[in-house]
């Protein structure tokens, strides 16, 4: 019958427990709503938004933009450590792109954007389910926080001029990968 006290315990004192797991970042750019859609559909662009602690590989596969666009890439952000296959499964001209990380540990990103007085009001909103218990308490104090700020930086350059020595560089494993083959 301990156990039984120790399981209510641990879930009394778990200020985690209801809370919502997706990682979410806003911010204004100095960008029309258009050119920022544009970017995020733009695989080998959108590499050069996340910078170190945040991104370790952004491979891009074909086609490079738009739907259907493929990249492998490596989401590093505090101890995190996620290889994935990022498709771009939605774009909405001046509106949204729509990332989907493929895979069991995969997940859904939406940029959202709107036009304001000088630019865009630019969200980006990663759907998660937190973990369970016992690696809660760790993604809601380390790793949601260095995500966020992954996010955050992300916005901050997507209102740098881009040139294509912002991309990370690829490596040469493309075809071994499968990333270019046909589904």
């Amino acid at each position: 019958m301990w156990w039984l006290a120790w399981i209510g315990f641990a879930v009394a004192g778990n200020p985690y427990l209801d809370r919502e797991g997706d990682v979410v970042a806003s911010a204004r750019v100095a960008e029309s709503p258009a050119a920022i859609v544009e970017h995020l559909a733009d695989l080998p662009r959108a590499a050069g938004l996340f910078g170190e602690g945040c991104l370790v590989r952004w491979q891009v596969g074909t086609p490079e933009s738009g739907v259907g666009a493929r990249a492998r890439v490596t989401y590093t952000p505090h101890l995190m450590n996620r290889r994935l296959t990022l498709e771009v499964t939605g774009v909405e001209p001046g509106a949204e792109v729509e990332w989907d990380h493929e895979g069991p540990r995969g997940f859904v990103t939406v940029w959202t954007v709107a036009p304001v007085p000088g630019g865009s009001e630019v969200t980006v909103r990663t759907l998660l389910d937190p973990p369970g218990w016992p690696l809660r308490r760790l993604f809601f104090e380390d790793i949601h926080p260095a995500w966020t700020a992954c996010y955050a930086r992300a916005l901050r350059a997507l209102g740098r001029p881009w040139t294509p020595a912002d991309a990370p560089a690829p490596p040469d494993e493309a075809a071994a990968d499968g990333l270019d083959a046909p589904r």
